[in-house]
């Protein structure tokens, strides 16, 4: 096992030799029952003396498989301090990616309340420049101010604070609007300034 494998292939390197020294362990084990009468009831030298060898063998394999089983903890241990440090660093760019999220909503809520400040006050002048022109051949007030909600409605739709749909005919724009309210206050004034010259012709 070289200095640059790491935690996750060494488990499984080492859960290898583990399985080794297991097999290797049985069929000594295997072995000893084969010649234990023979060692111990027969006295014969050749037995005992493999006996012995066994015994020796079987100490060696039982301090190598603490020792990989003890590496292969150290492993598990290594494989979750990494877990947890990738773990870590994902929460942390979560973090920094949230806090540049936050800070772009703030700028569009911003400009989004200047844009609506901007609104209400062109509203309120567009309110009373109605108001003005509603006996100069403009619209009358609630039918203005019902035209006015429908551009409202018009204009948000399709967004989150859509309430209400409109039908394709139903829509409408101020500016469709105004364009529509200053033709008819120029038809109307046209038709004024031509009353005086008819009285004039007809003196």
């Amino acid at each position: 096992m070289s200095n640059t494998t790491n935690p996750t292939d060494a488990i499984a390197l080492l859960q290898g030799k583990l399985g080794e020294l297991e097999q290797k362990e049985k069929l000594l084990r295997g072995e000893l029952a084969d010649i234990s009468y023979e060692a111990h009831a027969l006295n014969e030298a050749k037995a005992k003396r493999r006996v012995g060898e066994i015994a020796a063998e079987l100490g060696t394999l039982d301090v190598e498989a603490e020792s990989i089983k003890a590496a292969m903890t150290e492993a598990e241990k290594r494989v979750a301090a990494s877990l947890a440090a990738h773990a870590s660093a994902a929460e942390s760019e979560k973090a920094k990616k949230a806090l540049a999220t936050a800070k772009q909503l703030r700028d569009c809520m911003k400009a989004a309340d200047r844009a609506l400040s901007a609104f209400a006050a062109h509203m309120v002048e567009a309110h009373q420049l109605v108001l003005e022109l509603r006996d100069q051949g403009g619209p009358g007030y609630l039918p203005a101010m019902n035209a006015l909600k429908r551009a409202h409605i018009t204009g948000i739709m399709g967004t989150p604070l859509q309430e209400q749909h409109l039908g394709p005919n139903e829509r409408v724009s101020l500016t469709d609007l105004a364009d529509r309210w200053g033709s008819a206050v120029v038809v109307a004034s046209e038709r004024k300034l031509a009353e005086p010259a008819k009285t004039v012709r007809a003196a």
